[in-house]
């Protein structure tokens, strides 16, 4: 794992996941609460890391740590319910069983809730990536590993259960400073970037940029300085 300022939500993370583990590996960024007692309570071992605006610079310390066959991550408000739990611990039996390791386990990501507590968005990720198969994270921002090998999908749920956003402009801080320091910026940046603007109620400003502006533009409100589209 990697947080920085996570003690609201780092223990119901953990507990979620309990018995599942061998070891918990926590790289902190620059927690000023009570992030590091709360994993150490739950016998993390925990691991400074300077933060530098770069998540797969992050992800790939932690991963750097572990020693067990299997590295498994989550973001500290993630949860796994009780019978996805017990499928994880089911998983691990098979693993240990298994005549032909996969490289990669896909979990399904349930990534984002409607105010009802809907679903709003699901898909498969990388979860559970065996050590020593070179995989390494990429991605300043929403890193990953690029599935490979030999790979399983497995229908069991993480949930993403966000209570807060302490920073909602941080990502898209990150990647206007990668557009400007000229660093690589393909399809999948550009993907987020717009992304983020979207969510920080830029619309408009994108909209101009990429010359899709309408002369007079429909569906459209101008509140607080902002379009809201």
């Amino acid at each position: 794992m990697i947080v920085k300022n996570e003690e609201e939500v780092l223990g119901r993370c953990l507990d979620s996941v309990a018995g599942f583990p061998d070891e918990i590996l926590v790289a902190d960024t620059g927690s000023t609460d009570g992030t590091k007692a709360a994993a150490m309570e739950r016998g993390a071992r925990v691991f400074d890391f300077p933060w530098r605006d770069d998540f797969a610079a992050a992800r790939n310390f932690s991963f750097s740590q572990g020693r067990g066959t299997y590295l498994f991550w989550m973001d500290a408000d993630d949860v796994v319910r009780p019978d996805q739990r017990r499928k994880l611990l089911d998983l691990k039996e098979r693993l240990g069983r298994a005549d032909c390791l996969p490289d990669v386990v896909m979990m399904k990501y349930a990534a984002a809730f409607r105010r009802d507590g809907s679903l709003a968005a699901a898909f498969y990720r990388e979860r559970l990536i065996r050590r020593g198969t070179g995989a390494v994270w990429k991605g300043r921002v929403h890193e990953t590993v690029k599935p490979f090998g030999i790979i399983w999908k497995e229908d069991i749920w993480i949930e993403h259960r966000k209570m807060r956003i302490r920073d909602p402009e941080r990502n898209l801080r990150i990647l206007e400073s990668m557009r400007k320091n000229g660093e690589e910026f393909g399809p999948r940046e550009q993907y987020y970037y717009e992304m983020e603007r979207a969510f920080a109620r830029r619309c408009r400003e994108a909209a101009l940029e990429n010359g899709q502006l309408l002369t007079q533009p429909r569906n459209e409100r101008f509140v607080n300085g902002r379009y809201l589209w």
